[in-house]
């Protein structure tokens, strides 16, 4: 299937997938820019983090090109992968603010 010939619904959803990657670049790279310690700490203290994130949206990226292509398989993947464990990311690491051990003073530390 040509992109051209992509169902409407396939190709407004490839555009909310590359938005979501435009989004989360620029949420990772403010991060780091407003780290107190300064950008390249920052940053050299984030490889893993990097490595995990990169990873995660070149497969974003490539899953959804598939999907505009006409891939059902990347179309299944990116709603299992993305949709339903990203659903499920905001609270990931939120029990300690549950726990009660975070603080507003640790934001400034």
């Amino acid at each position: 299937m040509s992109v051209r010939n992509a169902p409407a619904a396939v190709r407004i959803a490839y555009w909310f997938w590359i938005v979501a990657i435009i989004t989360a670049l620029t949420e990772l790279a403010a991060r780091f820019l407003s780290d107190p310690r300064g950008p390249m700490q920052a940053i050299s203290e984030s490889g893993t983090e990097l490595a995990v994130r990169t990873c995660a949206y070149v497969l974003l990226f490539l899953l959804s090109t598939f999907m505009r292509r006409g891939s059902n398989v990347a179309r299944h993947l990116l709603t299992l992968i993305y949709g339903g464990l990203g659903t499920l990311s905001p609270g990931a690491g939120t029990d300690h603010v549950a726990r009660g051990r975070w603080r507003c003073t640790e934001l400034h530390q």
